[in-house]
Parts: structure tokens; C-alpha cells; sequence
């Protein structure tokens, strides 16, 4: 949805106005759309591709170079050139300066009322516009820790309480969905060297895909690409997908599914799954599972993982060892 004036885009990008018109009118950098008085209006993808060109500009490219770069050409150039790495101190180093599982107290995340207000009035355009905005506007992970993880807990206890319908959550969820793969998308598939190969699935029965999404949108954050399966994976395709890519790492998510739906237990599937792999890698479980005394009873050693502040910090220092390493 284009509703943004062109001081409201100079405001998020940093970008004047002057600037701006001069950018589309000589370079074509973006295209607004034009009200029927002639006013330009813009999309939260312009703030972000603008905000893409700033970047590069202020490290030395030429607007005539990038202007008509998609946003995926962009960001892939801001890689290669190492201008995000110049910019933004890597987070590996930071460990034990910024620590993820310690909020910090001076921020205020934005209220997600208006968004559940939204998903109770089946208003989809302006749900899918308050989640773009935030998305834009916040960053990748901000979006996840301080809007999509409260967002999807407040949910489920709606749902469960019955203040919500099925319905309601599905569309909900189909809107997040592509919110969520904007930022995969966005990021690009890059390959940090030396890092590890992660697997992210979840057992046979188990649809809910939510928690292995955000794990991906993590590792993505932190430089990673991440081998997404996706829910509802046999184990012994899960363990044949890990030896085919040598796997240091897979990560196994888990819901509350009704034992009518499960095809094994999931001391059953991970058991399958090391049984069939020729490789040893390690094996993480999230979710509820965690939770479950059973899965005390595996033999294979298992990292159980309670957050995604806690997986993120488990990544980082796994990135942080291999850094030391080379």
C-alpha cells in the first residue's frame, strides 16, 4: 500500500527531498505513485530501497551506478563490498558487550494493540501495512524479538481463550508469513565463512513452522544461510538431507500437536533420524518439548533450546569460537 509523502520518506531514510525528486527524476532510483492531485505517495519497499542506495552512496558509489538495482541486487552489492560490515560492528565481537538474552532497558518496543485490533476486525490491508511498518521501520531483529514473538504468544492465548477464532489466526498468520520471508528475501542468501551448517525442520505431524522461521531469520541476521527444510518432515528425509550437506547442526522445532497426530513421538523421530544419519552432528529441539521429562530418556546428546534469545546467543558463540579458530 503507497500512502507515504515524500517528507515522511526523507524522515525515515535520511534522504532529502530535494534528493529524493532528483533521484527519480534523472535516475529512476524509484517510481511513486502519484494521487489524483499530483502528490507523490511511496511503499515502505521504496523506504527500504532508498535507504539501500544511501548506504552505498555514502560509501563511495555513484547513484547512476545503483539507481536501477533491485533491492536484492542492493543488498547483495552491500555484502560484497563489505559496507554493512564497515558500518555495522559484527555481533561476534560484541558477545559479552551485547547480550541477547538480556533486554535492553532502554527500549520500548511498539505496542502491538492496534495490530490485534486489526486481526479482530478482519482488517488485512491495514494489518499487512502495520506489520510492513514495522518490519521496515525496526529492522530484522527487532521485528522478531519485540513485535513477532509477542505478537505470536498474545495470539495463542487469544485463540486459546476464545477471543480470537481459527480464522482470525490463520490470516494472521498467512500475512506474517510473507512478512517473514520479505526479510529472508531481503537479506539474501549469504555464507558467512566458516560457519556452521544448520538444518531447521520440524518432526512428521507437526505443521506449526513458526519457531524454525524466526530461527532462519536469525541465522540470516547473523550471516548464516540456514538449510529450511520446513514442518512436517520424515525423519529419515531429515536425516538424509543432513548427510547430504554435512550438517554441524540440526534444529528441530516442536509444538503442542495431539498425539492423534503424530505419526512417532519426538524421542521416536530424533531416535529415527540418528539411527539413519552416517554422520554425527548435533541435535537442537525447541518448543514445548523442552518442557517434556521424556526427553531425558534419549541416549543421543540433545541441546534444548528455551528462546530465540537463547538460540541466537548459542549461534553467536559458535561463530564467535570458529572466528578465534582460523
Amino acid at each position: 500500500m503507497d500512502f507515504l509523502t515524500i517528507n515522511h520518506v526523507a524522515e525515515l531514510s535520511g534522504v532529502s527531498a530535494h534528493t529524493l525528486r532528483a533521484w527519480e527524476k534523472r535516475y529512476s532510483a524509484v517510481t511513486p505513485n502519484r494521487t489524483s492531485t499530483g502528490r507523490r505517495t511511496y511503499s515502505f519497499k521504496d523506504v527500504e530501497k532508498i535507504r539501500t542506495l544511501k548506504t552505498l552512496t555514502d560509501s563511495g558509489f555513484t547513484i547512476s551506478q545503483i539507481a536501477n538495482l533491485d533491492i536484492t541486487e542492493l543488498k547483495k552489492l552491500t555484502q560484497q563490498s563489505n559496507v554493512a560490515q564497515e558500518t555495522t560492528p559484527d555481533p561476534i565481537d560484541n558477545i559479552g558487550v551485547f547480550d541477547p538474552m538480556i533486554p535492553d532497558v532502554n527500549y520500548t518496543p511498539p505496542p502491538i494493540d492496534k495490530i490485534l485490533t486489526s486481526i479482530r476486525d478482519y482488517d488485512l490491508m491495514e494489518l499487512n501495512t502495520q506489520l510492513s511498518q514495522a518490519r521496515v521501520l525496526h529492522g530484522a531483529r527487532s521485528f522478531i524479538f519485540d513485535i513477532v514473538s509477542p505478537l505470536l504468544v498474545e495470539v495463542g492465548r487469544l485463540v486459546n481463550a476464545g477471543q480470537l477464532s481459527i480464522s482470525q489466526e490463520h490470516a494472521f498468520s498467512a500475512i506474517l508469513k510473507g512478512q517473514i520471508h520479505q526479510i529472508i528475501q531481503t537479506n539474501g542468501y549469504t555464507a558467512r565463512k566458516n560457519g556452521p551448517k544448520i538444518i531447521l525442520a520440524t518432526p512428521e505431524g507437526d505443521i506449526h513452522e513458526f519457531g524454525i522461521l524466526i530461527c532462519q531469520v536469525i541465522c540470516c541476521n547473523l550471516g548464516l544461510t540456514p538449510f529450511y527444510i520446513g514442518p512436517h518432515l520424515p525423519a529419515n528425509s531429515l536425516a538424509e538431507a543432513a548427510d547430504a550437506i554435512e550438517a554441524t547442526h540440526i534444529v528441530i522445532g516442536t509444538s503442542e500437536v495431539p498425539p492423534e497426530f503424530q505419526k512417532e513421538s519426538v524421542n521416536q523421530f530424533i531416535n529415527t533420524v540418528v539411527t539413519n544419519m552416517k554422520h554425527k552432528c548435533d541435535i537442537w529441539v525447541g518448543g514445548p518439548y523442552c518442557f517434556n521429562p521424556k526427553i531425558e530418556e534419549l541416549e543421543y546428546p540433545i541441546k534444548k533450546i528455551y528462546s530465540f534469545a537463547q538460540f541466537e546467543k548459542e549461534i553467536l558463540m559458535i561463530l564467535k569460537s570458529r572466528k578465534k579458530a582460523m
